[in-house]
């Protein structure tokens, strides 16, 4: 008995050293696929994922995901409250209905143009749909229809636009059979990290060069105050001032320094004569407070008069709806005047009887 129970466990090789069949790395090992058939059972969508894949590829047909129930949902711990903690939770739903690519119809409003799309729906009949075996722990496939109304082309089908995502597209497909298995997956991971930095790295060394262009962009739009504008004026006005004066040197004209002197005593001594506040060019550089105070007060002053405006305005309105209402007044009590005397004369009416002779 102990030699058959070593047999099965260990084999010799040609030098008669002794293997472990059970050491030997499971990835070596041959994984058999299942088939979408009626009853077919499947102990986790990982391996009804690949039955689905090959069921693709054997008959040249495109399936998608047509309506899905989470195990993970608050829907279905309502539906089975007392046997959810039994369900194998590997299996990630408790029922899926696949179907072709081509199934319902394209709804479309009237009078629009079809999109270019590169598939249509052409009202296609087929489907298959697993839901929980009775124990809980396996999907099974009850009920299914194979019959396409279209045809099937294996070179177009290549060509055909992406699945749709299962809503569980962020799992993983690993399957950790050792330690070692583990470790590698781990290692991977880093190296996919590592990389994923070292791009972001590389974005930020890009950015600084775009940010200028936007800062003086930003700038250009919301640097709109007065005080940016007068110190822009000011510098102008610096710097033609400068010109002038280098310029002045080779001028024989002595009138040129005289005129701007003379402006300036006029302006100083009738600036409270001026009916508004003016921007001096040529010799006046600087805009004194004075002059800043005086717009202001200028801008206040016309706003109340906007304001007295808008009042009589008002006002007149008044007067002459007051007036309106007096006129219907009158019509009305014309119209009762003239009611009452219809009435008083439709009631004095010579009534006597006069005899022919």
């Amino acid at each position: 008995m102990s030699g058959s129970k070593t047999s099965k466990s260990q084999e010799t090789d040609k030098k008669g050293d002794k293997i472990d069949i059970d050491r030997i790395e499971p990835a070596l090992r041959i994984e058999i696929i299942k088939r979408i058939e009626l009853n077919a059972e499947f102990d986790s969508f990982l391996e009804l994922r690949d039955a689905i894949d090959r069921y693709q590829k054997e008959n040249s047909v495109q399936l998608i995901v047509k309506d899905s129930k989470l195990l993970k949902a608050e829907s279905t711990r309502k539906i089975m409250p007392k046997v959810y903690h039994l369900v194998n939770q590997s299996l990630m739903y408790h029922s899926i209905i696949y179907c072709c690519k081509c199934h319902g119809e394209l709804k479309q409003k009237p009078n629009t143009r079809i999109k270019n799309a590169g598939q249509k729906r052409l009202n296609c009949p087929m489907y298959i749909r697993f839901k929980l075996t009775p124990d809980l722990q396996k999907l099974t496939l009850f009920d299914m229809y194979e019959t396409h109304n279209h045809s099937k082309d294996t070179n177009t089908i290549q060509m055909t636009p992406r699945q749709q995502v299962y809503k569980i597209s962020k799992m993983k497909r690993k399957r950790t059979t050792n330690d070692n298995d583990g470790n590698n997956d781990r290692e991977d991971e880093k190296q996919r990290e590592n990389t994923v930095s070292q791009e972001d790295e590389t974005k930020k060394e890009v950015l600084p060069e775009k940010l200028p262009r936007r800062s003086a962009r930003m700038k250009a739009r919301f640097d709109n105050d007065d005080l940016i504008k007068e110190e822009e004026y000011i510098s102008d006005c610096k710097v033609t001032f400068e010109k002038e004066l280098q310029h002045s040197h080779l001028s024989d004209s002595p009138l040129d320094s005289e005129t701007s002197d003379s402006d300036e005593e006029e302006i100083r001594k009738h600036r409270q004569l001026l009916p508004f506040p003016i921007r001096l060019i040529g010799s006046a550089i600087k805009s004194s407070p004075e002059l800043l105070m005086s717009t202001k007060q200028l801008i206040e002053i016309q706003k109340s008069n906007l304001l007295l405006e808008k009042q009589k305005l008002i006002l007149e309105t008044k007067h002459l709806e007051l007036a309106n209402a007096k006129l219907e007044l009158e019509v009305r009590i014309l119209r009762k005047n003239l009611a009452v005397e219809l009435a008083s004369s439709s009631n004095t009416r010579d009534r006597t009887i006069y005899l022919q002779s």
